[in-house]
């Protein structure tokens, strides 16, 4: 995002700078990430587990480790809507790893007589986004694979059936291309 900031505001370029500099003041935490095409879906899927851990909100946890089992899974029925690409990328993750490290911070944070268990998860949940390229992967497959199922069940309802919606790189396998190729996908 900075990058870009300098990109589009070169006559604040100071100004920016100044405030990135400063950033260190309120932000306790900082984690790059390259720019793989995931980095809304890893942000939004890393604050929303973030939330999950500090509420303790261990009902969700194990909603999440039900979804993932059912939809990193060769028999999951709508598979067959992403391209053969995504399908193998998705069933190279580990799910058993991804579950165990779920099942960890639920256990965790079920415990009662753990003080620190909130800050133990916490501390987890950033190694294992940082090094645990399963997880991670899992994780923005899980975020998309919820908006694209959103879609697909919710089209014709929302908006018109024509409505092109652009998808990143999780494609179905019929897709279409438009405007110098940015890939949409059209529901019928």
């Amino acid at each position: 995002m900075i990058e870009s900031t300098f990109g589009f505001h070169k006559n604040k370029a100071n100004e920016i700078i100044r405030h990135f500099i400063t950033l260190d003041k309120n932000i306790f935490r900082w984690r790059s990430i390259i720019g793989d095409g995931n980095c809304y879906y890893r942000a939004v899927i890393y604050a929303f587990l973030e939330k999950i851990i500090f509420d303790k909100n261990i009902i969700f946890i194990k909603k999440l480790m039900i979804d993932l089992n059912n939809i990193i899974n060769p028999e999951n029925e709508n598979m067959k809507y992403f391209s053969f690409e995504i399908q193998n990328e998705t069933f190279l993750i580990n799910k058993n790893l991804v579950l165990k490290i779920l099942y960890l911070i639920y256990e965790i944070l079920d415990n009662p007589q753990n003080s620190d268990g909130v800050q133990t998860c916490y501390e987890f949940l950033i190694k294992c986004f940082n090094f645990c390229k399963h997880f991670d992967q899992a994780l923005i497959f899980y975020f998309r694979y919820l908006i694209f199922d959103f879609i697909r069940l919710n089209k014709g309802k929302l908006y018109s059936q024509n409505f092109a919606i652009n998808i990143g790189n999780l494609l179905p396998a019929n897709f279409e291309t438009s405007d110098g190729g940015i890939i949409y996908f059209k529901f019928r």
